[in-house]
């Protein structure tokens, strides 16, 4: 039986050893842009000369991840971008929480706590509302063009798609 409400993981166990890490939700946010993962970690880190090992990269997207089984499909949207939405993330924190993330102390708020608080923001912030915008798959023309307004950067709009496909027919 597990218990509900663990203790939060402070470490990560590789290879039989136990390595501190940085539990702080600012550092696991800016994860997808680091370019050295032995920041993650206080002190020795599970690196060889720079390197880790699949079962240490495995260890940290599972922490990553709060220990969730993650589907990996290529048809899903991503819906948000910690980078781009910074000031959203921001504003529904303060809207729901009354919690100001920019005057947190350093590991205040562990990263699972803070993304449980992040998959519980209520609907009513502007966050929510446009994670909803953003993930519509319907008909509607006005919706679609307001998914287009919000889409994430480096995403094409329908046009864009529609427009590209044909160049590449005609190109090809």
């Amino acid at each position: 039986m597990q218990l509900p409400f663990r203790r939060l993981p402070k470490s990560l166990t590789i290879d039989d050893v136990e390595y501190p890490m940085r539990t702080d939700f600012r550092f696991w946010l800016a994860l997808p842009e680091l370019e050295d993962l032995s920041v993650l970690f206080l002190g020795k880190n599970p690196s060889f000369m720079g390197y880790f090992s699949s079962e240490a990269i495995e260890k940290i997207v599972e922490f990553y991840h709060c220990g969730k089984e993650v589907e990996q499909n290529e048809s899903s949207v991503n819906v948000l971008d910690f980078k781009v939405d910074e000031n959203l993330i921001y504003a529904a924190f303060k809207q729901s929480y009354n919690m100001d993330l920019y005057d947190l102390e350093t590991d205040e708020l562990h990263w699972h706590k803070f993304k449980a608080l992040l998959d519980g923001l209520p609907p009513n912030t502007a966050l929510s509302k446009v994670i909803e915008i953003r993930a519509y798959d319907g008909d509607d023309p006005d919706y679609k063009k307001l998914r287009d307004k919000f889409a994430l950067p480096g995403k094409l709009t329908e046009e864009q798609e529609v427009a590209g496909k044909k160049f590449d027919e005609v190109f090809k």
